[in-house]
């Protein structure tokens, strides 16, 4: 060691001093691109991710065709309806409503946990009815109102509701209805 009259700790800060200044040039430099990239506009031209630019496409195509947010209000309530009509509006949708076919939309459309749920459970009983379209060969891509209807009535049987509830209750059958109409 050579003596210097200066403490030891003073060195070690002075030498800490330098490593730091070391480390952080590349981050000034990095800050000083940027700006610059800024003053001239092209951070403007970075490109978003993938995922965006798919969610930004497919809520243009939405909006060309009038629906102009999916379900994403909180006012929203899913519909109480009869299978039927819930099948026409899992292929269709509500035009009127501004609703899309519901078959579009995904769990994180809903505003609710509630309406995730009943969104699933619909979800799981179209499935029997498209499975039951596609074994007999009546799978179509879209459809009008009155196709969904005359699918419904030949694939409507897909649904089986059994005779007793899960804790062993009688169903009351009398209540239930393809059409949601009360006996």
């Amino acid at each position: 060691m050579v003596v210097t009259g200066i403490p030891p700790h003073v060195t070690i800060l002075f030498q800490m001093k330098a490593m730091q200044d070391a480390t952080l040039a590349p981050v000034k430099n990095i800050e000083a691109v940027l700006e610059e990239f800024e003053r001239r506009g092209a951070i403007a031209a970075r490109p978003t991710s993938v995922e965006q630019r798919l969610r930004d496409a497919i809520t243009r195509a939405l909006r060309e065709a009038g629906v102009n947010e999916l379900v994403s209000t909180e006012d929203f309530v899913f519909p109480d309806a009869s299978a039927r009509r819930m099948w026409i509006l899992w292929r269709c949708g509500n035009p009127a409503a501004k609703l899309p076919p519901f078959k579009l939309l995904e769990s994180h459309d809903m505003p609710t946990r509630n309406c995730q749920k009943r969104l699933s459970d619909v979800r799981c009983l179209m499935n029997k009815i498209e499975l039951k379209l596609e074994a007999i060969g009546e799978q179509k891509e879209r459809l009008t109102i009155e196709e969904a209807t005359v699918l419904f009535v030949k694939c409507a049987n897909a649904i089986e509701v059994s005779d007793t509830t899960k804790p062993s209750r009688k169903r009351r059958t009398e209540q239930l209805s393809e059409d949601g109409s009360q006996p």
